[in-house]
């Protein structure tokens, strides 16, 4: 390319044709196209170096993924926050069968009429309240398992979500009474 006129204003355009355009010739449309185009394709590229930058920025600033997870708050869930695979009878059983806590959480009539051995009642909605009780079985170690079981599942699963909010990081749903003879 040869070397603008002297005073003339020029505009260099990135890409795969560098263009030199003075003012007077950014007046016609294929001009302007040029330039927005070039323009485009100027932050197109520098996004495509910048993203995997800055992700293997982050990636390299992160904890490691073994590492104790970050507290959460109750509008944000990580692993340890859901706790155990829920309406897993196998599962149910070994946990009680290694010690875990059995918490039925149906009322009290539904509770003398039939249960699981080995049970313990505290009714769903008396649940917040007697946490402490829950403290007592549990020996005050929040990584002991808890499995809470209802009628259907629905109130076991509010049941498991208190735990969980109360910090009690194994507990798993298993659904209905009926559900614990499921193989």
């Amino acid at each position: 390319m040869s070397s603008p006129p002297l005073g003339s204003t020029h505009i260099l355009v990135p890409g795969d044709q560098a263009a030199r355009l003075t003012l007077a010739e950014l007046g016609s449309a294929s001009a302007r196209l040029r330039v927005f185009g070039s323009m485009v394709h100027g932050f197109i590229m520098r996004m495509l170096i910048a993203v995997p930058c800055a992700v293997s920025l982050m990636l390299a600033l992160a904890p490691a993924f073994g590492s104790e997870p970050a507290a959460c708050s109750a509008d944000t869930l990580t692993p340890a926050a859901s706790g155990l695979p829920d309406h897993d009878p196998a599962l149910a059983r070994r946990l009680v069968a290694s010690g875990g806590l059995l918490l039925d959480v149906r009322t009290g009539e539904e509770y003398a009429n039939r249960h699981i051995e080995g049970a313990v009642n505290i009714p769903i909605g008396e649940l917040k309240g007697r946490l402490a009780e829950i403290e007592r079985l549990t020996g005050s170690d929040k990584r002991t398992p808890i499995v809470v079981y209802c009628a259907s599942g629905r109130r076991a699963q509010q049941a498991k979500d208190v735990l969980l909010e109360a910090g009690y990081e194994q507990v798993t749903n298993l659904g209905g009474i009926d559900d614990w003879n499921t193989r």
